[in-house]
């Protein structure tokens, strides 16, 4: 991601990040291991009958939120219960007021024949969550069902997919929870760096990464497999992010106070957009 910031901030809050990098000797490769913890539930559903979004709020099955920290959503699940239908995943993070922002989803819906079991759908860039967001999905018009018994979901009013920053109700239904579950992923920086995980949207598709960053906020960009020098500084509200490499280019900023970013990369290809996470 690569914003076109003002670069008379950049020479304010620290020097070139590649400079910075190797100066405290990172190694340009993120080290350190991995882990995947599973939230919600796939599970044989009931009814799902007209265009809706939802989410679960509490369930017997566990939580639905990312944890704490954040991560990455590599993969999600569905089970094709006994109707078969047409779904897509949906993140969501809470607005207050009984109220979600739709800040991630899958490139598109899929359809499930009936009765063939719980599907897993890799998710090509993964969605970068922070913690608090909740898993839901968007159910078609006419599919056979959406929610398993267990729990409070909590669905949106009939209509069409929404579009990622759309900020909607939702109303109760209580006792069931959501057939959907996913995989988040984290730890992928060494000892002594934090990872944060940052998400992009186009209009058309994601840009996510993660940054393993020292306690000044220097070191490692990585993205689909490509790896650059970076940072992370926060002046007031604001995050300033800024990756440079020979094939990875990008920067921007996100205000945690109202939401307004926007990012623009370079390398690997031209891409602008919103900043949907970063953690």
């Amino acid at each position: 991601m690569r914003q076109s910031v003002k670069r008379r901030m950049w020479s304010r809050v620290g020097v070139v990040a590649a400079v910075a990098v190797g100066a405290i000797g990172l190694s340009l490769a993120p080290a350190g291991a991995t882990s995947a913890t599973g939230i919600g539930h796939a599970g044989v559903d009931a009814a799902c009958l007209y265009n809706f979004s939802a989410l679960t709020t509490a369930s017997s099955y566990g939580t639905y939120a990312v944890p704490a920290g954040g991560g990455l959503i590599t993969s999600w699940q569905a089970d094709s219960a006994h109707f078969g239908y047409t779904l897509q995943f949906e993140l969501w993070r809470p607005a207050g007021g009984g109220q979600y922002t739709l800040v991630g989803r899958s490139s598109a819906p899929v359809t499930e024949a009936a009765n063939t079991g719980v599907h897993t759908y890799p998710l090509s860039p993964p969605i970068a969550a922070q913690g608090g967001d909740v898993i839901g999905i968007w159910c078609q018009a006419g599919s056979g069902g959406g929610l398993s018994d267990g729990g409070g979901a909590y669905q949106l009013s009939p209509g069409p997919v929404p579009n990622i920053g759309d900020t909607l109700p939702f109303y109760g239904y209580g006792g069931y929870s959501l057939n959907v579950a996913a995989t988040v992923t984290t730890g992928q920086c060494g000892p002594g760096l934090t990872a944060h995980y940052s998400s992009g949207f186009t209009g058309s598709g994601y840009d996510s990464g993660v940054w393993c960053m020292n306690a000044q906020g220097i070191g490692t960009y990585t993205q689909d497999g490509r790896i650059a020098p970076g940072r992370i500084i926060k002046v007031g509200n604001i995050l300033w992010f800024q990756a440079d490499g020979n094939n990875l280019r990008n920067s921007g900023y996100l205000n945690t106070a109202n939401g307004a970013s926007s990012f623009v990369q370079t390398k690997p290809v031209a891409a602008t957009g919103k900043v949907t996470s970063l953690t």
